[in-house]
């Protein structure tokens, strides 16, 4: 009942092309393009002068408790990641419960839980491959300020630049890291999936910026799309 329920939510949704399409992508084939792009950590976000939050916070095991009212979901990746090369940092409210996160890695990265291939990371770079700000903080500042933060700890360190893919049919996510400040690298990672179980992938380079025009369509979606909130 519950799956025939959530059938007719999609139908009505997607309408019965769109749920057809969906279909035959998590059984069949799927594609994804990640637009890959890159931001200089010396390059300041602008930021009120007077905004103030507390220090990052390094997620351990010991900090898991801290995820549970507003990112429960997320506890059985943050597991796994804490098993692995990475670095996991946390922003904590007065009661100790986490409102924003974000992982790092320092290195050639592989994605093990979605789209299963390496990221690769050139010398000097820093790649962002997941975060989350709980929505009651979007929009405030705070997650910037905190991110402002972990930029210039890593520029301390001698690092130049960090990198991220953002699928391109994600428009939201592609003019966030756009009003960021960050811009193309020129490449696109390519990831296929047959029949669920089977991935791979392959590079491509871009001749001409795509990220501007891919925001500036996103600007003509409707209400929905300009309703989005940034961090």
């Amino acid at each position: 009942m519950i799956r025939l329920r959530h059938l007719a939510a999609t139908l009505q949704r997607r309408g019965l092309l769109g749920t057809l399409q969906l279909l035959l992508e998590r059984v069949l084939f799927k594609h994804w393009e990640l637009l890959g792009v890159e931001r200089r950590l010396d390059k300041p976000l602008a930021l009120p002068s007077d905004l103030q939050s507390p220090p990052a916070r390094q997620i351990t095991a010991e900090l898991l408790p801290a995820f549970e009212r507003r990112f429960a979901s997320y506890l059985p990746a943050i597991r796994a990641m804490l098993g692995q090369n990475l670095l996991g940092l946390a922003h904590l409210d007065s009661r100790g419960d986490a409102f924003a996160m974000v992982w790092i890695s320092e290195q050639d990265y592989f994605d093990a839980g979605h789209y299963r291939c390496w990221m690769r990371v050139p010398p000097g770079c820093i790649y962002q491959f997941a975060g989350a700000v709980a929505e009651s903080y979007r929009g405030n500042g705070l997650a910037l300020l905190g991110m402002q933060r972990v930029w210039e700890h890593y520029h301390a360190q001698g690092f130049h630049s960090t990198r991220a893919h953002v699928d391109v049919r994600n428009l939201p996510a592609l003019c966030l890291h756009q009003r960021l400040g960050f811009r193309e690298t020129g490449e696109s990672l390519h990831v296929y999936r047959l029949f669920n179980c089977l991935y791979f992938n392959r590079r491509s380079r871009s001749r001409e910026p795509r990220l501007a025009a891919l925001c500036a369509a996103a600007n003509h979606t409707g209400p929905s799309m300009a309703g989005q909130k940034g961090i």
